[in-house]
């Protein structure tokens, strides 16, 4: 877009013996800007997107607000334009002329949204400046669609640049992954169950998930339902995991690399619980193969309601990580990741010989990434399923040979811990090494133990 300026000349008088000569005044003309925009899809990615790769997320085009205050006094400047990307975003059209900065304005302020549904799901507010927009009841692939910014005041410092929208999405997402730890064997995952009774071949969760549900969407960029969500209890994620019962299709031993529900660990689209998430259910089949030798296990998972909440603009990754503690056990992790450089993951352990889950989460975890929780960090332990009243201790140990089944020799010092927020244990991790948490319970006069081994690494 080109920009024309003009400069005046101010008048000067020259005075040489007993003459003077004038130079006469040049026109003068106001110094004009035009306003402009840019748009950046935020949080989308590990970084965010720019020009043609931010206008494709945003289907090339977004809904423009903008006012000026000038004298206290708001004026309109943009009401629902549309701003268009070919190859920069421009707002101009036969219909629309260029706007330029208002230099007695004292601030300007702006809002956008992006919706490429056909027709638009979006109602803006009277006021949308602080009132945002209001989305029609939708599907999650609807809501994956939409895109909304914080309201954004501009002041006369900046009235000379383009005006710079971040863009966050509606929906979340959601995967699963599988990964083998156990040295030798194969795992080959044959069932997943809906119910009791029902068999599926895809990775289905089980829980209260919204089928549909319309949303507010403040100005500040908060998100709330709206209305009554309306629900169903199964929610189908994909099927490369478990094409068919039995085919010994084994998932990866890479953590780096794990077998995800979809081609190239795609995300399904789903609606945002947020406050209303409950605990997440599942119950799965695996083997542990090893020359002819195939051990089979089916096992309950529970996932804790306190991560099961999902936000708009977040992408929540579930592990499960099959161990090799006596043979038998397999590990839930759950990581969430905001569409941004933020990860917060748990960790479940599922044990095919009791009910216990022992949960462990920290703020900012990448477990996959650092193959365990920093030092320094604050881990969190929940305990789910357990049939009774139970104790709650950790130990310490900088043994790498640990795992669930040798813990209680291993370990001769235990911390009893009290509960926190939530029903929390918190560990101060501030060695690296392990941290096991034990969980103990008495039926019939025998106890019994339940163990985490969490790895804390520098």
């Amino acid at each position: 877009m080109k920009k024309k300026l003009f400069f005046a000349a101010a008048t000067a008088a020259m005075l040489a013996s007993c003459t003077s000569e004038v130079i006469p005044e040049t026109l003068v003309e106001e110094v004009k800007y035009p306003v402009e925009f840019n748009a950046t899809p935020g949080y989308m990615t590990r970084a965010s997107q720019t020009g043609a790769e931010a206008a494709a997320l945003l289907s090339h085009k977004f809904i423009v607000y903008g006012q000026k205050t000038v004298n206290n006094a708001a004026t309109a400047v943009f009401e629902g334009v549309p701003v268009e990307y070919t190859t920069e975003w421009s707002y101009v059209t036969n219909s629309q002329a260029l706007r330029y900065w208002d230099t007695n304005a004292s601030t300007y302020d702006f809002y956008a949204y992006s919706d490429a549904n056909e027709p638009s799901l979006i109602t803006p507010a009277a006021n949308v400046y602080t009132g945002g927009v209001t989305v029609a009841a939708a599907t999650a692939e609807n809501m994956a669609k939409i895109y909304t910014t914080t309201a954004k005041s501009v002041t006369t410092s900046a009235f000379t640049s383009p005006v710079t929208f971040t863009f966050k999405n509606a929906a979340a997402k959601v995967r699963v992954a599988f990964v083998n730890a156990i040295p030798g064997y194969d795992v080959n995952v044959d069932k997943f169950y809906v119910t009791a009774d029902t068999e599926t071949e895809n990775t289905t969760l089980k829980g209260t998930f919204y089928q549909s549900a319309g949303y507010t969407i403040a100005a500040d960029g908060t998100q709330a339902l709206n209305g009554t969500a309306t629900t169903m209890a199964d929610l189908t994620l994909g099927d490369q995991i478990v094409e068919s019962p039995l085919a010994n299709q084994y998932i990866s031993k890479d953590v780096t690399s794990p077998s995800f529900d979809k081609v190239g660990g795609a995300y399904t689209w789903v609606l945002p619980t947020q406050d209303a998430g409950q605990d997440i259910k599942l119950k799965v089949t695996y083997r542990m193969i090893s020359g002819h030798d195939a051990i089979s296990r089916t096992v309950d998972v529970t996932i804790p309601a306190v991560y099961a909440k999902w936000e708009p603009n977040y992408a929540y990754t579930y592990f499960f990580k099959v161990t090799d503690n006596d043979l038998h056990p397999i590990t839930f992790d759950a990581e969430v990741v905001k569409f941004e450089d933020n990860t917060s993951e748990t960790v479940t352990t599922i044990d095919g010989d009791n009910p216990v889950n022992i949960t462990t989460w920290a703020e900012g975890s990448d477990v996959q990434g650092d193959a365990g929780y920093k030092k320094g960090s604050d881990i969190y332990v929940s305990v789910k399923n357990c049939p009774t009243t139970f104790d709650v201790h950790t130990g310490f140990t900088t043994d790498a040979t640990i795992n669930g089944s040798n813990a209680g020799s291993k370990i001769t010092e235990w911390t009893l811990r009290t509960e926190t927020t939530h029903g929390r244990y918190l560990i101060k991790a501030t060695s690296a090494g392990y941290y096991v948490v034990r969980v103990s319970w008495t039926v019939e006069g025998v106890t019994k133990y339940a163990y985490k081994v969490i790895k804390v690494v520098e």
